[in-house]
């Protein structure tokens, strides 16, 4: 399957989410790199639900071991340069929504939150 933004977009994501997350992948391939080693959840915390009439939101915060993770170019060596880091750590707050009527909840959004992780 050819790496295009309308085969990247998923059943799981929507709104500013999805598109982040493509932009961030195109700019992958643009540059012939990839992402490679294991991002380790450690820790997920979510609030309670709430209906406001969007459908049923809850908030999720995660924190992430990226240390394994890096980007690296066709050769297989690390990309150097900020614009490809990962750090060691990411604290990420995500908005999940199950609209009215849809069997699923969606990414409809995440940041990346201030506090300590791990």
């Amino acid at each position: 399957m050819a790496l295009t933004e309308r085969n990247i977009q998923r059943e799981s994501s929507g709104g500013e989410a999805l598109n982040s997350t493509v932009r961030w992948h195109l700019r992958l391939k643009e540059n012939g790199y990839r992402l490679v080693g294991e991002m380790v959840v450690l820790d997920t915390l979510a609030t309670k639900p709430v209906d406001d009439g969007r459908g049923i939101e809850v908030h999720v915060t995660q924190c992430q071991d990226q240390r394994l993770g890096k980007v690296v170019d066709s050769d297989g060596d690390p990309v150097e340069g900020d614009d490809f880091q990962i750090p060691a750590y990411n604290l990420r707050q995500y908005s999940v929504r199950k609209p009215p009527g849809e069997d699923a909840f969606r990414v409809f959004g995440f940041t990346t939150i201030n506090g300590a992780c791990p």
